[in-house]
């Protein structure tokens, strides 16, 4: 059984902000990231999810934000029925720095807000910037500010080098001993501060730009060759495992077009 089935993926205000309906099984998703913010709201079930360290239960009809790059993992003992709104952080920089400016002081990652329910409509249009704008307005009232910001997180040299340089062919090994720590002592000290390996991260950060290649049309033997897989099922087992479905799902999904078989559906069209 797949970890997850998509119903619905689609992007607007020029990829700024995309919104995923879902349902989670029970074998929940292992640790993993988002390069955008997540701000969902559980419709049906309970979802048990670890984000940043923390534990958190986010019940039916609560909202759920997890901040961009924070390894999270989700479990679920039945399945869950979610919505899903990514928003890219400078676009939350621009419209609601206070929800980022809370949600950075604070573990908080749930929260009842049964006025903001309606957002996640997903009959509205994502090309209303005007609504969204307006509900991400509304949702900041019932975030606490914090009595004092917080400095910004110091990035560990590592992570900024992977970051860097993600979209070059990179040999893990030679960045690892680039920092003034020796290599194992670099890869410990990034999983304790990221919560992945340095592979894993760099492997999760090129599966996450694959949905944008996907969504221009490239196939996916392309796609594994342009982020440096070893071939295209390395590929469809990462993208997988981080997105819980397959790329030829996820790209059925995407342009809405009718089920094939498994042997099609992965296929390069």
């Amino acid at each position: 059984m797949d970890a997850k089935t998509i119903q619905m993926w689609q992007v607007g205000i020029a990829s700024e902000v995309e919104i995923m309906h879902a349902e989670l099984n029970y074998t929940g998703l292992s640790q993993h990231f988002h390069d955008v913010w997540s701000v969902g709201h559980i419709i049906e079930g309970e979802c048990h999810f670890n984000s940043g360290g923390v534990d958190h239960i986010a019940p039916a009809g609560s909202i759920f934000i997890i901040p961009a790059y924070e390894v999270h993992a989700c479990a679920a003992g039945k399945p869950v029925n979610y919505d899903v709104y990514y928003i890219s952080e400078m676009y939350l920089k621009v419209h609601a720095p206070q929800i980022l400016t809370a949600t950075f002081a604070s573990s908080q990652r749930v929260w009842v807000a049964p006025d903001c329910i309606e957002f996640f409509d997903v009959s509205k249009k994502l090309h209303d910037e005007a609504q969204i704008k307006l509900w991400l307005d509304k949702f900041s009232q019932y975030i606490d500010r914090p009595k004092r910001s917080l400095p910004d997180k110091e990035v560990f040299p590592l992570r900024r080098l992977i970051d860097e340089r993600w979209q070059e062919p990179l040999c893990l090994k030679d960045i690892e001993s680039a920092t003034k720590y020796s290599r194992w002592q670099a890869i410990r000290l990034f999983k304790k501060q990221v919560g992945l390996t340095p592979n894993e991260y760099l492997r999760q950060l090129r599966v996450l730009q694959s949905r944008h290649l996907i969504r221009q049309g490239t196939p996916f033997r392309d796609i594994a060759a342009i982020l440096y897989f070893s071939d295209q099922p390395h590929f469809t087992r990462s993208f997988k495992r981080l997105f819980g479905v397959t790329p030829g799902e996820f790209r059925r999904v995407l342009f809405r077009v009718a089920p094939q078989s498994p042997e099609e559906e992965d296929s390069d069209y």
